[in-house]
């Protein structure tokens, strides 16, 4: 017997803040496994899954926005890294966003 995977959906990105964003929920697959989260949140002003992955919030930058695996589940972490978050070896960008506070 053959099983398929799912095919990935990605979910809206909206910035609901200043400083946060919001993914509807989603369909995505990181490392071999595919993850399907309801919404979720990042916000910058807060660090580690769900926030900034490392540094401070500053104000006029471009972040990008990735979804992690973070104990298990799926989580957004935010970086002003274009090539990745620091401290995850799963993740897929999943959009950016420019902080206006």
């Amino acid at each position: 017997m053959q099983v398929f995977a799912s095919k990935e959906r990605l979910g809206k990105l909206t910035q609901t803040g200043n400083s946060t964003v919001q993914l509807s929920s989603s369909v995505i697959t990181l490392g071999a496994k595919q993850y399907t989260s309801g919404n979720l949140t990042c916000d910058i002003s807060s660090s580690g899954a769900g926030g900034l992955d490392t540094g401070m919030e500053q104000s006029g930058k471009y972040y990008y926005v990735y979804a992690i695996v973070d104990t298990g589940s799926m989580a957004l972490v935010c970086s002003l890294s274009e090539q990745g978050p620091t401290g995850y070896s799963h993740y897929k960008k999943v959009g950016a966003f420019v902080n206006n506070y």
